[in-house]
C-alpha cells in the first residue's frame, strides 16, 4: 500500500517524541507525560487518514480499529481511576479534615503540592503550607507569584501559636524520600512539630497522603 507522504510525516511526528525518549533515557531518567499528548493525537489522525482516504484492505483496518480500542480501553480506565501522587483523593482529604477538626486547630501541608487542591476544594478550612527547601527541584512558587494569589508560604513554627490547639499535617508519603535526597534526615516542618508537639493517634492515609495529628504544641 502506497501511504501518501503526508500521512508518513503525522507517523513520524508521532513516534518521534516516544523514540527519543526512550533513547535519552538509557543515559539520563526522563518522561514527559505531554510531550506524548500531540503524538497520540497525530497518530490518531494518521489512522483514520489510513482507514478512510488510504486503500488499505477493510480487514486490516478492523485490524488496525481492534488494536486501537484495546489500547485505548484499559489506558483511559488506569488514567480515570488513578489516586496516587499528585492526583490523590482531595476531596475525600478535605472531608477528613472537615469530619476531624476541632475548634482551635489548623491544617498544615507540607508544602504547596498538597495545599492549592485542597485549598480549592474547601476555602473555608484553616490551611496554611510550608516553604520549598531553597534550590530544590521543588522550589518553584516565586514570591511574586505568591502575591497574585494572596497565599503565602508559611514556616510551621510562625503558623503554630500558644493559642493553636491542634495541628493536622499533611504530606506525600514520597515527600520523605525528597528529603533524603536533599541530605535530610526528616522534613524539617514534621521534625519541628515532633519536637515540639506530641503525635496523637495513628498516621492516616487516604491514598498517598499521610496526615499526622499534632496536640500540646508549645
Amino acid at each position: 500500500v502506497k501511504v501518501h507522504t503526508g500521512v508518513g510525516m503525522f507517523l513520524w511526528l508521532a513516534w518521534a517524541p516516544a523514540a527519543s525518549m526512550f533513547v535519552i533515557s538509557q543515559w539520563v531518567p526522563i518522561y514527559l507525560i505531554r510531550a506524548l499528548v500531540p503524538s497520540v493525537l497525530l497518530y490518531t489522525v494518521a489512522l483514520g487518514w489510513l482507514a478512510v482516504e488510504g486503500g488499505i484492505p477493510r480487514f486490516l483496518c478492523r485490524g488496525l480499529l481492534g488494536v486501537t480500542i484495546l489500547a485505548v480501553i484499559p489506558a483511559l480506565a488506569y488514567h480515570y481511576t488513578y489516586a496516587l501522587f499528585p492526583r490523590p483523593p482531595f476531596q475525600e482529604l478535605d472531608a477528613f479534615l472537615r469530619d476531624n477538626l476541632a475548634l482551635g486547630e489548623v491544617i498544615v501541608h507540607d508544602n504547596k503540592l498538597t495545599f492549592f487542591p485542597a485549598y480549592y476544594y474547601d476555602r473555608s478550612l484553616p490551611q496554611y503550607f510550608c516553604p520549598d527547601l531553597p534550590g530544590s527541584g521543588s522550589d518553584t512558587l516565586a514570591l511574586p507569584t505568591q502575591q497574585s494569589l494572596g497565599l503565602f508560604a508559611t514556616p510551621v513554627s510562625q503558623v503554630v501559636t500558644p493559642a493553636i490547639e491542634g495541628v493536622w499535617y499533611v504530606a506525600f508519603e514520597r515527600s520523605w524520600e525528597d528529603y533524603r535526597a536533599a541530605g535530610l534526615e526528616d522534613s524539617p516542618y514534621r521534625a519541628w512539630l515532633r519536637t515540639h508537639c506530641r503525635q496523637e493517634g495513628p498516621v492516616h492515609r487516604i491514598g498517598d497522603l499521610e496526615i499526622y495529628h499534632f496536640v500540646g504544641c508549645k
